[in-house]
């Protein structure tokens, strides 16, 4: 054997011990930027009242104890939304799951804003749920609201969106609360479909309420999961959020019309 032959295996342990060290090292630092990034959004998730959640949890108070007597326990406290950030138009909520965020209007100027900013308009990997910048707030005939999947830790965002793909999930979460300035919505789910996010499948700009009926006519018959479209809704929302099941760029999207139409 030559003094290169013996040589190579050396070489080759050596070349995976620094692949090895170089793993530890982009692990390490990846869990760091986690465990940062996560107490990053546990610091800054709101309640609709205005105060981060574990301030109220060491005072010993429930997230709606600031409330008046005459004030739902849950209300949405504009006065200080629209004060700690303008862009603030709505919360939305879903019973029985982590859903219950500040929703802000996505600036025309900068449309992803919020994919890496929060409520408080301060840099967070979490981001805050925004609608789209195309959207006139909730107004429109078709509303898509944006938010992340974080499904870890404390603060998930828009993850258990994702899992109304499964049927049983969605019919069991029938009703999204939507609080705005206007007054509170109650949007019954009608369908969810799971799709490549290359696809050419967002549209907000309709000429009539009639014309969007007829767009969603066909997009609910493509959906994943069909639970009921009313064919007289005058509104559309859409609840947009990444999923990890067949695309590698991938999204779930959550349709649902207000129950009163």
């Amino acid at each position: 054997m030559t003094n290169r032959e013996r040589r190579q295996p050396k070489r080759r342990a050596a070349c995976w011990l620094a692949v090895g060290l170089a793993l530890l090292v982009l692990c390490g630092g990846m869990a760091a930027f986690l465990a940062s990034a996560g107490g990053s959004a546990s610091s800054v998730v709101p309640n609709p009242r205005g105060q981060p959640d574990e301030t109220l949890a060491a005072a010993g108070e429930g997230a709606g104890s600031s409330a008046g007597a005459d004030e739902e326990p849950d209300a949405v406290d504009w006065e200080y939304w629209r004060s700690a950030n303008p862009d603030i138009i709505g919360w939305v909520s879903v019973d029985g799951t982590a859903i219950d965020y500040a929703v802000a209007q996505a600036p025309d100027d900068d449309p992803t804003h919020y994919l890496d900013h929060d409520a408080y308009r301060s840099w967070n990997p979490y981001g805050c749920p925004y609608v789209d910048a195309a959207c006139d707030g909730f107004e429109g005939a078709c509303t898509v609201v944006f938010g992340h999947n974080m499904g870890f830790g404390a603060t998930t965002v828009f993850a258990d969106f994702a899992r109304y793909s499964d049927e049983a999930f969605a019919r069991s979460h029938p009703t999204i609360t939507l609080a705005t300035l206007q007054g509170v919505v109650e949007l019954e789910v009608s369908a969810a479909d799971v799709v490549d996010g290359s696809s050419a499948l967002k549209r907000t700009d309709f000429s009539s309420p009639e014309e969007m009926r007829a767009w969603y006519e066909q997009r609910f018959s493509e959906c994943d999961v069909q639970i009921a479209n009313n064919d007289k809704a005058s509104q559309l929302f859409v609840f947009v959020t990444c999923s990890y099941t067949t695309y590698a760029n991938e999204r779930t999207l959550v349709y649902a019309q207000p129950s009163e139409s």
